[in-house]
């Protein structure tokens, strides 16, 4: 945990790109319930 670099916040105010494609959309659900998020994308 040391070697990592501390969280970028600007990251986080980026635009919301939703997914597109029917497996984008998929993947996104998947880590919308394992990060526990309204949205991913």
């Amino acid at each position: 945990r040391k070697a990592l670099p501390k969280p970028d916040a600007s990251q986080l105010q980026r635009q919301y790109v939703a997914p597109s494609t029917e497996q984008e959309q998929q993947m996104a659900s998947i880590w919308a319930d394992v990060l526990k998020v309204e949205r991913v994308g």
